[in-house]
């Protein structure tokens, strides 16, 4: 069986166990091309309740959780801890990235559908992760790369989240997805389409298959290995007919 197909009866299933059982099942987290394989399955599961969240309100890893308080007459929290890593001495730390992080958690047996969002802030990040793994995280992880860090347990409700961003101006010819891809990416309107292709773009969480497909104000362009973007202004139009746009991209 295909990797699709095992990953679509594992979801069915999740939602059938908690109509036919009364109770809330949860999904690992998902990925942006598992959540746009989800939203393909919304037919399948009418009337059985759902709801995506990831920890904090602009995360783009999510578990899916079947079930609600009017269906169910109780509320259950989402299985997700948040751990905070710090380094044992500042002074000697190394600098981190995003996939040093997630390779020493990988190092250590963990699978990447147990692992949300990964926040690094300066020399500090913070992690968010299935509930199940946290005892073994604050015990075993001991250092990322060469840096000797410490590992917390934070509350989800003291955490509080504001993305930065960089602004990414200049002229387009149109607001199709391979001629913003490559703006934001700086890449050739080839590479564009062979990335769209390879479905690794996104517009608001749901898979693109389509070149042609035009963003408006608002739009959030995902481009796995590149980073997300924010189509946050159209400021005019050029006498040649060029668009000067704004994007706002993650940092």
């Amino acid at each position: 069986m295909k990797a699709e197909e095992l990953f679509e009866k594992r979801i069915l299933d999740l939602a059938n166990q908690s109509f036919c059982q009364g109770r809330y099942t949860f999904s690992n987290f998902l990925d942006l091309y598992e959540q746009s394989m989800f939203s393909s399955l919304k037919s399948q599961i009418r009337g059985i309740p759902w709801q995506c969240f990831g920890g904090y309100e602009s995360a783009e890893r999510m578990m899916v959780r079947f079930g609600s308080l009017d269906q169910l007459g109780y509320e259950q929290e989402y299985p997700i801890s948040l751990l905070k890593i710090t380094p044992e001495s500042v002074k000697f730390a190394e600098k981190l990235s995003h996939r040093d992080y997630l390779g020493a958690m990988m190092h250590l047996g963990i699978e990447r559908n147990l692992i949300g969002d990964i926040l690094v802030m300066d020399q500090e990040a913070y992690v968010f992760i299935k509930d199940t793994i946290g005892p073994f995280l604050m015990q075993e992880w001991q250092k990322v790369r060469h840096t000797l860090i410490r590992v917390s347990e934070v509350p989800l409700m003291e955490f509080h989240y504001k993305p930065s961003f960089l602004d990414v101006t200049g002229f387009c010819p149109s607001f199709r997805a391979d001629v913003l891809v490559g703006f934001l990416c700086k890449l050739s309107r080839k590479e564009s389409s062979d990335l769209i292709k390879a479905q690794k773009v996104f517009v608001n969480g749901c898979l693109i298959e389509n070149n042609s497909r035009t963003l408006k104000e608002g739009d959030v362009l995902s481009i796995r290995g590149y980073g997300k973007a924010v189509l946050s202004e159209v400021k005019g139009q050029s006498k040649k007919g060029r668009y000067h746009i704004c994007m706002k991209k993650y940092v």
